[in-house]
């Protein structure tokens, strides 16, 4: 409403706003203006310079960037291989557990009371090491007293066998009868019996007194010890296990339908559970001709060197046994491979355009993850080893340089 018609207007028709206008007009209070239309002015042009800078811009570039992408895939190193010769393998994969190769069990072999244990559990110990040693002193009494009833013996039987040779001499005479001369004969044969059962009383006695040292009888480990000092053992009581670690055997369960691949002598490459990163080789040495109830199984045996003795009994490993082997085979992983109504073929790189090559696939080699290629592919061809279905016969690719 404009100020003029405020003026001419009465008060009682004016409202609180309009009443509130005339007294500021009355009293010489400047009047706003309206801004608001020409800041939506502004606002209009401004939008109106942005269409025309962002519109009119040359699309020319961004179109061949389009079409560029359409008609060129691009492909990383890893999606394209080499074609080359190289060694492949057959395996058979199982799972098994190490134990050492020789395990002795020592055990006591007099009666007598332990006086000191000189090893423990992961003592080393070479041939020959006392291990143990028992109270002799009951061991050496009894070996005294063997030996004198030796000597006693010897000596009574001396003192008969005099006397038959001179009862021998009477009766020759006719001085003495035939009887006693049997009966002298019959005493000296009794005492030449207990002499000879004395005597090897007293070779008893040795060895129970040698016996009371324990020794190692190879070079090892102690694996585990059974008694302690002052405990009385008797006969057959088991002292401790000593075991030789420079030689492993690994026991694993191998599928009836595998095993009769297997041969003694094939080599064998061992991963173990908590050793990342590192094979050991070993060597099958046997094959169980019977097949364990139940399991359609067979254990084969493989014999593993550990000559630094980290391998341990008790281990889980995967063992790799190799059955087959070529040095010089050309051959692409199994991905690689394509098949249409022609036959089986690759997609070959030739001046950056993939193109179709009919192959001749062989045999799986690497646990199936390679096949050999008899024919159609020459080492030194470039080809697409991953499996891209989109890819065809006829596109352009680009190979983009890896870092």
């Amino acid at each position: 409403m404009s100020n003029q018609h405020l003026d001419d207007k009465p008060d009682w028709a004016m409202s609180r706003r309009e009443k509130r206008k005339a007294d500021q007009r009355r009293q010489g209070f400047p009047q706003p203006r309206r801004r608001w239309p020409w800041i939506v002015a502004a606002v209009v042009i401004v939008a109106l310079l942005l269409m025309v800078v962002l519109g009119g811009g040359d699309d020319t570039g961004a179109s061949e960037e389009d079409a560029d992408t359409v008609s060129i895939m691009q492909l990383n190193a890893t999606e394209v291989a080499t074609a080359e010769r190289g060694p492949v393998r057959q395996s058979v994969r199982v799972n098994g557990t190490l134990s050492p190769l020789a395990t002795t069990q020592l055990a006591a072999r007099v009666n007598a009371p332990i006086a000191e244990v000189l090893v423990r559990a992961g003592d080393a110990v070479e041939a020959g090491d006392v291990l143990l040693r028992m109270e002799t002193d009951d061991l050496a009494s009894t070996l005294d007293q063997q030996r004198a009833n030796v000597r006693s013996t010897a000596a009574n039987l001396a003192v008969a066998r005099n006397q038959l040779e001179r009862d021998r001499s009477l009766g020759e005479r006719g001085l003495t009868p035939q009887s006693s001369i049997e009966s002298q004969r019959a005493q000296v044969t009794a005492l030449e019996a207990n002499l000879e059962a004395q005597q090897l009383a007293v070779q008893t006695a040795e060895r129970a007194l040698a016996n009371a040292t324990v020794t190692a009888p190879v070079a090892g480990r102690i694996a585990s010890r059974s008694v302690e000092a002052g405990q009385y053992v008797s006969t057959g009581t088991p002292l401790m296990t000593l075991v030789d670690l420079s030689s492993m055997e690994l026991e694993a369960n191998v599928p009836l339908r595998a095993v009769d691949r297997i041969e003694p002598g094939q080599t064998a490459l061992i991963q173990i559970d908590g050793i990342n990163r590192e094979r050991f080789n070993g060597t099958v040495d046997r094959v169980n001709p019977v097949a364990q109830s139940g399991t359609r199984t067979a254990a084969v045996y493989v014999r593993v060197p550990n000559p630094e003795e980290r391998l341990r009994g008790g281990m889980f490993a995967s063992v790799e046994i190799i059955i087959a082997q070529r040095d010089d085979a050309l051959s692409i992983p199994v991905d690689a491979l394509r098949e249409d109504a022609e036959g089986t073929f690759v997609l070959t790189l030739n001046n950056d355009e993939l193109q179709r090559t009919a192959v001749e696939a062989g045999e799986p080699w690497n646990g199936g993850e390679r096949v050999a290629i008899n024919a159609g592919l020459t080492a030194g061809t470039q080809y697409v080893a991953a499996p891209l279905p989109e890819l065809k016969a006829g596109d352009k690719v680009r190979l983009m340089e890896s870092n």
